[in-house]
């Protein structure tokens, strides 16, 4: 991975200390968009609620990050920066939408033959997006919960809240 430095700093009260910033080479960037658009892909799928709305949010989140890349403040987190573009895009997307989410779309633990799987495809779908979000994020993407209180730029206890009401009506909608 070629990275390219420079160095900034701002002066004045408040003022960062000086350090280096490192851009993503584009073709190193190109490469990463390719290698996990099968990932962002799954993500925003679960996130919009089908396979099209999913394919628009990548469109978009990928236009997003070619556009916003030299703000890509560390690339050795280039994969949760494109997580968080693709979680903003499909927030965005979702706004005032209800659509129903796949049952083959949902985590390999749902894959369950039968009602069940539908049943919690259509409990997760019903998820406000915020909660989808960190579930999505946490549950079939596994980062752990400061990762995602990052990822969606929100505090911890209220992520830890999102997240334990979600599961907590996919388990009362599904029975279990």
């Amino acid at each position: 991975m070629e990275v390219v430095a420079t160095g900034t700093h701002r002066s004045g009260k408040g003022a960062l200390p000086e350090r280096s910033a490192v851009t993503l080479a584009d073709e190193d960037l190109e490469a990463e968009l390719v290698a996990r658009y099968d990932e962002l892909l799954r993500l925003a799928t679960l996130l919009t609620g089908n396979r099209h709305g999913g394919n628009d949010v990548v469109q978009s989140a990928i236009e997003r990050a070619w556009r916003s890349r030299r703000d890509l403040r560390d690339p050795e987190h280039v994969g949760a920066w494109l997580h968080r573009i693709v979680v903003n895009e499909a927030l965005r997307a979702r706004r005032g939408r209800a659509t129903a989410v796949l049952a083959e779309d949902l985590p390999s633990q749902s894959r369950m033959p039968g009602p069940d799987a539908i049943d919690l495809a259509a409990a997760f779908d019903r998820l406000p997006a915020e909660q989808r979000a960190v579930v999505a994020l946490h549950t079939v993407l596994g980062y752990t919960v400061d990762e995602v209180t990052e990822l969606v730029h929100a505090p911890r206890e209220t992520l830890r809240s999102r997240l334990r009401l979600a599961i907590a009506r996919l388990r009362r909608e599904v029975g279990s």
